[in-house]
């Protein structure tokens, strides 16, 4: 799920709005979280640009970048005040990194580049970049769905009736998807008083299926007294609902959840104060096992293969690793070649994460190749990206060895409003084979 004022692009200029970010474990009592350092950087660099002063400005978003390794606005800024200054080599390097990242963007375009136009490094950096651009990955399409629904976010797959769900956070509402695309109705939420439905998780053996909701700005009718409200549901699979465990007050946005072998319910929030939750389906209390100022959005979960570990990712951020039992938090640092910020799905496969990136351009999904650990990024492949498809792409499941997800959830189209019917597009679901 990403939060609608919330936008990670590839290419972020020194007047696009974007969260700095800080890519370290949490902060401890008292201290300032590198979050909020490279925050204060940034703002201070923005003054420093204001006033004229490229030196300082330069200074301040390298400072914060060092904080947040490989943050593609923060680069592209550096790029654009180097070349201000006339460092038309530092320009490039920062063009170079960028282009090494696997993104795509043309800050030729910018007024304040144009003076790169005829350097003899410019050609190979714009064809690395256009590069970047070419379809990538072994990509199927699965189906388009019959209808169009109002921002498509969780996807799940049920063995025993051989079908999907899909659920839509625009209409409070989970659908059954035949596997030629066909829908009918699984659950009507706005009739139950939920609110938009993100993230979903089937316990099969008990023939559950667990989804969050969140008092999101798409929602329609939503009360002033549901936004920023968030609970965490259970239906039996003819989509009867059998529980609900509201999360107290407001401030909450929960976005995706897991449910662990021993019967815990994890669910991440990207609210006011971002934090992953241990939830008891018994009791229905809420145990808070990481958050805090080191976190801006917090999005995709997974375990590792024996549970121990916790994944999470931090859409401003980057990804972390929660060990179960010291509940130690541990943030995996980028590759020198690769970035970590603006994913939302994440997943376990054989000591890898696969995750969904929709806030870079282009919008792809990896595979980040763990070592034996599992607390080191190894090697990075791209998955899927530049497909005709992709636009968006939110969240999806394993199945075997394939990778399924929503590739084009809508989200964009409701960043100015509620768009017409006749705007959107019908959701197409895409897969990806994962070899050893």
């Amino acid at each position: 799920m990403r939060q609608i004022d919330w936008f990670l692009a590839g290419l972020l200029t020194l007047f696009g709005a974007y969260s700095v970010t800080g890519s370290a474990a949490p902060a401890g009592e008292g201290e300032m979280s590198p979050f909020e350092q490279s925050r204060l950087y940034r703002e201070q660099a923005a003054k420093s640009y204001g006033e004229g002063n490229l030196a300082g400005a330069y200074d301040g978003f390298q400072k914060a970048l060092e904080l947040v390794p490989n943050h593609p606005g923060l680069m592209s800024n550096l790029a654009v005040i180097a070349a201000q200054r006339g460092e038309a080599d530092k320009s490039l390097d920062w063009l170079e990194h960028y282009a090494d990242l696997g993104l795509v963007a043309d800050l030729t375009q910018f007024e304040e580049m144009k003076v790169l136009a005829d350097h003899p490094r410019l050609a190979e950096i714009k064809a690395h970049l256009n590069a970047n651009g070419e379809p990538a990955g072994d990509v199927t399409k699965v189906l388009v769905l019959a209808d169009k629904i109002r921002i498509g976010e969780g996807l799940v797959y049920d063995e025993r009736a051989d079908r999907y769900l899909i659920s839509s956070v625009g209409e409070r509402a989970i659908y059954s998807i035949d596997r030629t695309g066909g829908m009918q109705p699984f659950l009507d939420g706005a009739g139950l008083a939920i609110a938009g439905i993100t993230g979903m998780k089937i316990a099969p053996e008990a023939g559950i299926l667990w989804f969050a909701g969140a008092g999101l700005p798409p929602v329609p009718g939503l009360a002033a007294e549901e936004r920023n409200r968030s609970a965490v549901y259970a239906t039996d699979l003819d989509g009867k609902i059998i529980k609900r465990l509201d999360m107290p007050g407001q401030g909450h946005l929960f976005g995706d959840l897991i449910l662990s072998k021993d019967g815990g319910i994890y669910v991440s929030d990207s609210g006011d104060a971002p934090a992953i939750y241990r939830l008891s389906a018994k009791t229905g209390q809420y145990e808070r096992i990481a958050g805090g100022p080191a976190f801006g959005s917090l999005q995709g979960l997974a375990f590792s293969g024996d549970e121990q570990t916790l994944y999470f990712a931090d859409y401003s951020t980057g990804l972390y690793a929660l060990d179960r039992t010291t509940r130690e938090v541990a943030a995996l640092r980028p590759s020198e070649k690769t970035t970590l910020l603006g994913i939302d799905g994440l997943y376990f496969y054989k000591n890898s994460l696969i995750a969904i990136q929709n806030g870079v351009t282009p919008n792809r999904v990896i595979r980040l190749r763990l070592d034996n650990a599992g607390r080191r990024i190894e090697r990075v492949e791209t998955l899927a990206a530049n497909h005709p498809d992709i636009a968006d792409p939110t969240l999806g499941f394993i199945r075997k060895d394939d990778f399924l997800f929503i590739a084009n959830s809508q989200w964009p189209k409701f960043g100015r409003g509620t768009p017409a019917p006749d705007e959107l597009d019908r959701i197409v679901i895409l897969k990806v084979p994962l070899t050893p």
